[in-house]
């Protein structure tokens, strides 16, 4: 999946939902070379904003048009409403930052406890499945132990071992990150009244600003509430995932 690039400052807010774009709205764009300071002054019928924005050596500001994806906002010049609803996005995010961190360290075990039980699940029979046949050889029951692992809060199972090695190589090798560098955006997406879709940037650019018009990968993160705390449905997928043999993990083409 792929998304234009925008100002990123990693483990902060970067977008706006579609109702915070609105009139008087001052947000940084790049102007040239150069990042400026402007207020969205109107919507273009194509769906881009005209800013105007102060220019050094001109007399009077200049409106120009940006698409959404250019722009980037200070959470402090948003109206108050808008900013309690950035406020509530923060248990997810810091939920979403947690998986990473132990994720990306090598500490499954620990990124466990971050994932939903349905996610848990669907990895234990996904990577149960995909080794069936030494494991019935081994006496095991498929169903039971995947429902074992997935169980599992301290790593204790005999499979957990081989399960969490897979896992850790196949993940980190096909969705690369290094969690220090990397960004999460703030747009608002729901998928249900309880789950939301977030996207996490790999990388931020030195200084934080990416080149107008440059895209560069995104890997989607399903977050649900489970009780009073979020957890990670699903990770590099943008699907709510469906437990079975094999599970529903990624969007079947």
């Amino acid at each position: 999946m792929m998304a234009k690039n925008r100002r990123v400052i990693p483990g902060r807010f970067v977008r706006p939902s579609p109702g915070q774009m609105k009139t008087g709205t001052q947000v940084e764009v790049t102007f040239g070379r150069h990042e400026t300071t402007g207020v969205i002054v109107d919507k273009t019928v194509t769906g881009r904003y005209k800013v105007k924005v102060e220019v050094d050596g001109s007399d009077e500001p200049v409106t120009t048009n940006y698409a959404k994806d250019d722009m980037a906002f200070n959470p402090r010049d948003l109206p108050e409403d808008a900013q309690q609803e950035m406020a509530a996005q923060i248990p997810v995010t810091e939920e979403a930052w947690s998986f990473l961190y132990k994720f990306y360290g090598g500490d499954l075990i620990a990124a466990w406890g971050v994932m939903h039980p349905t996610y848990r699940l669907c990895l234990a029979q996904w990577w149960v499945e995909a080794n069936q046949t030494p494991l019935i050889s081994g006496g095991y029951d498929l169903d039971v132990a995947a429902q074992e692992l997935a169980s599992t809060i301290r790593g204790e199972h005999d499979l957990w071992e081989d399960l969490s090695r897979v896992v850790l190589r196949d993940f980190r090798k096909g969705f690369p990150l290094d969690p220090s560098t990397a960004a999460i955006g703030s747009m608002v997406r729901m998928i249900d009244l309880d789950t939301e879709l977030l996207y996490v940037h790999p990388d931020s650019p030195n200084g934080g600003l990416w080149e107008q018009g440059e895209s560069r990968a995104v890997y989607p993160m399903v977050m649900k509430l489970s009780g009073d705390d979020w957890k990670v449905l699903n990770w590099a997928s943008g699907i709510v995932p469906t437990p079975g043999f094999p599970p529903t993990l990624f969007q079947v083409d």
